[in-house]
């Protein structure tokens, strides 16, 4: 039995794909064409003369002001980058260091802004250190994104060398950033080997980044990527690299993987495992993905496998889960499955969402699914969802509703949320609302819920736990 800490032992097959491309036929050389200029008589006369040199007039630089002011002219950011790149390609390194200088103490703007980065990106190609630390003095609005670029540079010949850039850093978005350019060039030219760094390290501390070289490792070889997972000691990290692993391991061999879920008995395993099976079979047969969820006994596992499902389908057509609703045995599993695709659904087509959910046989699950509606069309539209809430008639649907429009939108605007739940007519719904707001309220801003609360005469709910 697999476990978490065990996958050495996993055999498979694999097709490998080999490749080739056709050497192109040599060109036969062309004798030089006979030059039509005459050379001079004095010259011609002399033996083993050499031509005479001409002078070329010399150019005057491009400066970074004149530079500026072309790509203010120009109409949107993508031709200001393509002709801010195209300036400084053809510039010296020399004078490149110039127009940085100058750049860097111009007031920042769209377009300085590119010519910045592209001066910055020529330097790197031969002074790769320099150009990052001057892209990391610049204004933090400004350093973080050119500095990613121009570590981009870098990364593409030393992705090492960037990478101990990073770790030199102290803890924040800058090492953060530079340290995901750095293990991204590396999992693509030696994903064993960014694997096993990042398995040394906490998830919190860069961990994290394993899902790069787990994905590229997985796709290379299978069995080397399921023997490293035992050399991860953080549990978010090999659920990370698990998560990667197991979607390919699912894309390449959806029976092998299926069988390994339906006889795993760690949790820890099933649930990345299940999420990734989810996916695949959203996207290639959701009635039978719906077979296997009715197989699964762990409900933490099943709910994974669910949530894979709905992931895949939340910004394409829902119809598929829709319509196979019913054919899951477990009440529980409909109730996720249907408050999951009505929320997701709802963000993007609330008219489709409120128009499905009426027609749902289970009432639990159709309970569930209106306080998905709740929550995804208040993320979508706040206004229109108290609109809609008044529409629906008394009774449990309308409760649920309510409740997960209190969930979400008490994160956004939690004094809009309270003044509209002061209009809920019904007294019990009215205060299980307000006890929502006022607890998210209180977090983020507890002198503001407790004022509030005290002016409206709800002080009392300020210390109750909210219940659905």
């Amino acid at each position: 039995m697999l476990s978490r800490r065990n996958f050495a032992s996993v055999s498979f097959s694999l097709l490998a794909l080999l490749g080739g491309c056709d050497r192109p036929a040599s060109t036969p050389t062309l004798p030089p064409a006979e030059s039509s200029t005459s050379i001079p008589a004095e010259r011609a006369s002399l033996p083993n003369a050499a031509p005479r040199a001409v002078a070329a007039p010399s150019a005057k630089p491009l400066s970074a002001g004149d530079a500026l002011r072309t790509l203010e002219g120009l109409g949107n950011a993508e031709e200001q980058a393509r002709t801010a790149a195209q300036m400084a390609s053809s510039m010296s390194v020399e004078q490149v260091r110039v127009w940085i200088g100058e750049l860097i103490n111009a007031p920042p703007s769209a377009s300085r802004d590119a010519l910045l980065l592209a001066a910055l990106q020529k330097l790197a190609e031969t002074s790769p250190s320099e150009a990052l630390q001057m892209a990391m003095s610049l204004e933090p609005a400004t350093s973080e994104k050119i500095a990613r670029k121009v570590a981009e540079v870098w990364a593409k010949s030393d992705h090492q060398a960037v990478y101990l850039r990073a770790m030199s850093l102290p803890q924040g978005p800058m090492r953060d950033q530079l340290q995901a350019v750095a293990v991204r060039f590396w999992s693509e030219q030696n994903p064993a080997e960014a694997f096993q760094a990042m398995a040394e390290l906490p998830y919190g501390d860069g961990g994290v980044l394993i899902w790069m070289a787990a994905r590229k490792l997985s796709q290379q070889n299978m069995e080397q990527a399921f023997q490293m997972l035992d050399l991860i000691q953080d549990p978010q990290v090999w659920d990370t690299a698990a998560g990667r692993v197991f979607e390919t391991f699912a894309l390449k061999d959806p029976k092998g993987a299926t069988e390994m879920l339906l006889d795993q008995t760690d949790a820890n395993v099933g649930v990345p495992l299940g999420y990734a099976l989810g996916g695949y079979f959203a996207s290639n047969s959701v009635p039978e993905g719906m077979a296997i969820l009715n197989q699964i006994g762990n409900d933490r596992v099943a709910d994974h496998f669910i949530h894979g499902m709905i992931h895949r389908l939340n910004k394409k057509d829902m119809t598929p889960l829709m319509e196979n609703l019913a054919s899951l045995e477990n009440t529980t599993h409909r109730q996720i499955l249907a408050e999951g695709v009505a929320r997701d659904l709802s963000k993007v087509n609330p008219d489709g969402a409120t128009a499905w959910i009426p027609n749902i046989a289970d009432e639990e699950a159709r309970a569930r699914a209106y306080q998905g509606v709740g929550q995804g069309y208040a993320e979508r539209d706040s206004q229109a969802t108290e609109q809609w809430l008044q529409t629906l008639p008394p009774g449990k649907d309308r409760r649920y509703a309510i409740f997960g429009y209190a969930t979400q939108n008490a994160a956004i605007n939690p004094q809009q949320s309270a003044n509209w739940a002061l209009q809920i007519p019904e007294q019990d719904i009215r205060e299980r609302l307000l006890r929502t707001v006022l607890s998210s309220w209180r977090w983020r801003n507890q002198e503001q819920a407790q004022s509030w609360a005290a002016s409206a005469g709800y002080s009392h709910l300020m210390l109750q736990r909210p219940t659905n």
